[in-house]
């Protein structure tokens, strides 16, 4: 017998839990793609390397779980923002009727909490209504990332990079430049991050316990491949990615600025490519285009460009706050 799914005109309510079952369950119950950022595991590592605490909300309707929302809280003084956060999706997992029914139960937490800033973003997967999101009150932006067809042979997967890309392969392979998952202790990766978000005079938004080890991704429940590329004995760069379901999501990773002439990181993603493919998922997601020299860079993959909501709500306060400072900081240009 199939179960009765809530209408959208059912009460929606957020009850927290600590039970990584219950939470798994209600993700499912939503009928939603769950990605690695909502795994109860990894999100419990999540607030320890951003610096924030962790809530687990299960989305009720109708006396029944229907998804969830992680909830990450930093409080600083008397202000407190919720999922400003350094990796991406960590939205609501619930049935697309009820997603304004969630952000708004959402919106009266954050007034009970006092909490001047809520953001949450969707995964591109994500089945969602965006005129839905924007009568809830949440400022909606849509950001961009590559999604590639791994379902494809390793053959077709090559084919599809671009020219640029497969003379960058060759030429790191003629180098000597090689990719390994065994035998390295992971911190190149926090080194990468570093430096990549140093050179941009921005926090990385990672503090303690980055990179996270293995065996704790592991323990979370994710598929993990996580790859340094070498050079004589010379780690170049690394890259680390999660996987959950059918998607690969290649969360983070790079190459230290020193060895960009490289072309290793064309050889981290193929590899991350191949290994997504052969693993069996039919997904690859690069995650994000921040700027035109990535954009270019992920676009040599043979993926697809795909649109992913970003939701914002900011108290009223805070709102003329920040509309009064752009006002100010345009008359100091003229």
């Amino acid at each position: 017998m199939t179960a009765t799914l809530p209408t959208a005109s059912a009460t929606v309510s957020l009850e927290p839990t600590g039970d990584a079952d219950r939470w798994a369950a209600a993700a499912r119950a939503s009928g939603q793609p769950m990605t690695p950022f909502h795994h109860f595991g990894f999100l419990g590592l999540a607030a320890g390397m951003t610096g924030t605490g962790f809530q687990a909300l299960v989305v009720r309707a109708d006396g029944a779980d229907v998804g969830i929302v992680p909830w990450l809280a930093r409080r600083r003084g008397p202000l407190t923002t919720v999922n400003a956060l350094p990796f991406p999706y960590a939205g609501p997992l619930v049935p697309a009727h009820l997603m304004a029914g969630t952000l708004t139960a959402l919106r009266r937490r954050g007034r009970r909490e006092r909490v001047v800033r809520q953001e949450f973003d969707l995964a591109p997967t994500t089945d969602v209504d965006l005129a839905d999101l924007a009568a809830c009150g949440f400022r909606t932006r849509l950001d961009h990332t590559y999604l590639i067809d791994t379902s494809q042979d390793d053959d077709a997967l090559h084919g599809g990079l671009s020219s640029a890309a497969r003379k960058s392969l060759r030429k790191a392979e003629r180098d000597g430049v090689e990719v390994v998952a065994d035998g390295h202790d992971g911190q190149t990766l926090g080194k990468v991050v570093d430096a990549v978000f140093t050179a941009r005079g921005l926090d990385s938004g990672y503090h303690h316990g980055f990179p996270p080890p293995i065996g704790a991704l592991e323990a979370a429940g994710l598929g993990v491949h996580w790859t340094v590329a070498r050079q004589g004995g010379v780690e170049l760069g690394s890259l680390l990615s999660l996987s959950a379901g059918e998607v690969v999501f290649l969360w983070q990773g790079g190459l230290l600025p020193e060895h960009r002439a490289s072309r290793a990181n064309v050889l981290l993603y193929w590899d991350a490519i191949l290994w997504a493919g052969r693993s069996g998922a039919r997904v690859v997601d690069l995650i994000g285009v921040p700027d035109e020299g990535i954009g270019r860079f992920k676009s040599q993959f043979g993926g697809t460009l795909h649109s992913y909501p970003r939701l914002q709500w900011s108290a009223p306060a805070l709102a003329a706050a920040q509309r009064l400072a752009r006002t100010a900081a345009a008359t100091l240009r003229r």
